[in-house]
């Protein structure tokens, strides 16, 4: 690869980190996930407490405490402030774009890995994921690792058995999606008759065993308390559980629906791009352009037709099929909720499939290559010059840093209203404020987390936070009584910060 090639790569990977910088502490998202990282994290920091376990699954079951340590690692660099992670996020995204670039370069040529790696670096959702600090902002990367890996075994290239491994061995313990990428080793090992008995492949089993060392060691403790989750997960979709034939479309469309929007995302608030809530987590996929559905849906049929030349294409190939018979039963079997997040894995190797589609235009017609190229980043720049964030670190700092000059150092309970965005992180920005609430609504997730045990008895003045325009009716009933007790109130973007005197006790907390 020539010095020009290098030289444009860089450029491209510098475009992708400022891009995933600018604007952090508007965008930077930070709510109840991002919270319980945090302070399941400071008795390690604080206590050096060393934990067992790290996030649960929707399985109920419990994954191993890597992400954790790591999240841990950056959170001290940075002081306890979380905007570290938003650092880390984007240093991770301009990772995975040069990854990407790279890997395409490897296995396909030169042009492609330029065209994969500016259409990752300048895409607006995968900007927006990029933003993000959670298990899953390692999906991108952590999937070209092992494809990549698994592409070189193929040509019995035993080292690469090491990076296969130990991506694997974090990856499982992030998130169940990457789970997928697992299944996808023994697939690959069978079609092109792999060893096992080799000192490579001896020593990354290993590592992968090792990695469930805190899992078992906590079960073991325990009773299998951890492994006993799965018995939950089954009794609860006892009665979704079975062929269903409007949940296996709605399947089977959401995966081109969801990598469509990696082309055009016409969305620009962030809080609907990341909710769970159900309203903003079906309109995100329902809003989704027919014509990028079409479009996607296309790509991937040219890229699973198309005759497959290299070990790589069959790969991919197979883990397509993987991640859509995985999602099939998830989904429609067992009827449980699906999130575009879920296919974050896919993301780069969508990319490196249209970058593909892109370069045999560009054999054909240059400019047209060139000018779908520019509609595509003119597009995803427009959206995330008006991407907007009305729960943005920003936002809650500067209602939090309020908040706590209207307090005038007085103790508190700390109350919070919405239907989406109840749990919203601000617990731990008072904290960032050295003045906690003698109480709060997050009190029984996180009170075994804090330095000191929460009060007993409410104090004389209440905070709530609430976003008016996202209230179910009981929480309307109760925030018009708030209302009525003529409080302090400041607006904050989509919030609302009420200094509520509370003398007579007459408000609790809905706990």
């Amino acid at each position: 690869m020539n010095k020009k090639w290098w030289l444009i790569l860089g450029l491209i990977v510098g475009i992708s980190l400022f891009l995933r910088l600018w604007r952090l502490e508007e965008l930077f998202y930070f709510t109840h996930d991002e919270e319980t990282i945090v302070w399941r994290v400071m008795p390690l920091l604080r206590d050096k407490d060393l934990f067992l376990l790290g996030g649960v699954t929707p399985f109920h079951v419990h994954l191993g405490p890597w992400f954790y340590y790591l999240s841990a690692a950056i959170l001290a660099l940075s002081k306890l402030n979380p905007l570290g992670w938003g650092v880390a996020a984007a240093i991770l995204g301009a990772i995975t774009t040069v990854t990407l670039g790279l890997v395409a370069a490897s296995f396909y040529d030169r042009r492609t890995g330029l065209i994969g790696s500016f259409l990752y670096a300048t895409s607006f959702l995968i900007i927006v994921f990029d933003r993000h600090w959670w298990p899953l902002v390692f999906n991108p990367l952590l999937s070209l690792i092992v494809i990549y890996s698994l592409a070189k075994l193929s040509q019995k290239k035993y080292q690469f058995v090491l990076p296969l491994s130990i991506a694997i061995a974090f990856g499982i313990h992030t998130d169940p999606s990457l789970w997928a990428l697992a299944l996808l080793i023994p697939v690959v090992w069978l079609k092109y008759k792999l060893s096992i008995k080799n000192k490579s492949s001896i020593i990354g089993a290993a590592i992968v065993l090792v990695s469930f060392v805190p899992l078992i060691a906590f079960d073991v403790a325990n009773a299998g308390t951890n492994v006993r989750g799965l018995a939950q997960y089954f009794a609860e979709t006892a009665n979704t559980r079975g062929a269903n034939l409007d949940r296996f479309i709605w399947s089977f469309l959401y995966i081109p629906k969801t990598l469509g929007r990696l082309l055009v995302e016409s969305n620009t608030e962030l809080t609907r791009l990341y909710s769970y809530c159900a309203q903003h987590r079906w309109m995100r996929i329902e809003d989704t352009a027919p014509l990028m559905t079409l479009i996607a849906t296309g790509i991937l049929a040219f890229f699973l037709i198309r005759k497959k030349k290299k070990p790589i294409d069959w790969i991919i190939s197979a883990y397509i099929i993987i991640i859509f018979l995985g999602i099939t039963i998830y989904g429609t079997f067992f009827g449980s909720d699906l999130f575009d997040h879920y296919v974050a894995t896919l993301f780069p190797l969508f990319i490196i499939m249209t970058a593909l589609v892109i370069n045999k235009i560009w054999q054909w017609r240059r400019i047209m290559a060139i000018g779908l190229m520019s509609a595509f980043v003119i597009l995803n720049l427009k959206t995330l010059m008006k991407a907007t964030n009305q729960q943005g670190w920003h936002i809650k700092q500067t209602a939090v840093t309020w908040a706590k000059n209207e307090l005038q150092g007085a103790p508190f309970a700390l109350e919070s209203l919405s239907s989406c965005f109840r749990y919203n992180g601000i617990r731990y920005l008072f904290t960032l404020e050295d003045h906690e609430p003698k109480m709060s609504f997050v009190d029984p997730n996180f009170f075994w987390l804090y330095s000191e045990p929460p009060s007993t008895e409410y104090p004389d003045t209440l905070v709530l936070f609430a976003t008016p325009e996202e209230l179910s009716p009981v929480d309307a009933a109760r925030y018009q009584e708030f209302v009525t007790s003529n409080p302090k109130r400041q607006q904050f973007g989509a919030l609302e910060v009420l200094i509520v005197p509370n003398s007579n006790h007459r408000f609790l907390i809905d706990f």
